[in-house]
Parts: structure tokens; C-alpha cells; sequence
């Protein structure tokens, strides 16, 4: 009696009639590129990363997302307490404070800036 009700249950399973499943898709939003013409540079170091991928990532998303920033870049030593930091910039779109309080603010006021210096960029 086990072995019939096992066999009907197998056979129902295994039915010819397959469920048709429906899946929808989404076209992803394409982002749109914003052209940065840096003007000047802010360099400074800068205390809580741990990682250049993770908290540099952050860091440059954040900066990038403001459509006056370039380029971020870091001088990412593994171990080291203070790294530095370059940030290329549209003087006309962001101001350096506008940047400072963006880096001072971001994942719960997790970095630090020291030795702060902005440079104008030759065209």
C-alpha cells in the first residue's frame, strides 16, 4: 500500500504537463555620465580606512556622485594608520569645505582629514 501511493505520487510529479514559469526582467537604469573638468586638487591625508577597495570605494562613489568630482585617488598603504588621499575637482560645482564635510560625515563620522591643501590645476 506504501509502494502504490509512493508509485501515484511519483507519477503525478512527474506529469507531462511542465509548469510554465514567467519571469520578468527589468532594463537597468543607464547612469548618466557627467564630464568633470577638474579645476583644482585636494590633498590630505586621512585616518579610519581599512581597506582602499571598500572605504576608497565608498569615498569616490560618494565624491563622483556629486557631479563635480573626477578622479579620487589614494596613496593605500595596508597597516598604515594615515593614508593619502588626492581628490581632482570643479571649483565651480563644489567647494573644498563642501568636500571635507562629505568625507567627515560619511559611515558615522568614521574618517579624519589632517594636513588639508588645495592646489589649482594648470590647464
Amino acid at each position: 500500500m506504501k509502494y502504490s501511493l509512493f508509485f501515484a505520487l511519483a507519477l503525478m510529479a512527474c506529469s507531462s504537463n511542465p509548469e510554465v514559469v514567467h519571469l520578468r526582467t527589468e532594463k537597468a537604469k543607464k547612469k548618466e555620465v557627467v564630464k568633470v573638468e577638474p579645476s583644482k586638487t585636494l590633498t590630505a591625508d586621512i585616518d579610519g580606512m581599512t581597506c582602499e577597495m571598500g572605504c576608497g570605494g565608498s569615498i569616490r562613489t560618494k565624491l563622483k556622485g556629486t557631479g563635480a568630482v573626477s578622479r579620487v585617488q589614494f596613496d593605500f598603504v595596508e597597516g598604515r594608520k594615515t593614508q593619502g588621499m588626492t581628490v581632482f575637482f570643479d571649483e565651480t560645482k563644489i567647494t573644498q569645505k563642501q568636500i571635507m564635510d562629505i568625507l567627515l560625515t560619511m559611515n558615522e563620522q568614521q574618517f579624519t582629514l589632517a594636513n588639508v591643501a588645495v592646489q589649482s590645476l594648470e590647464k
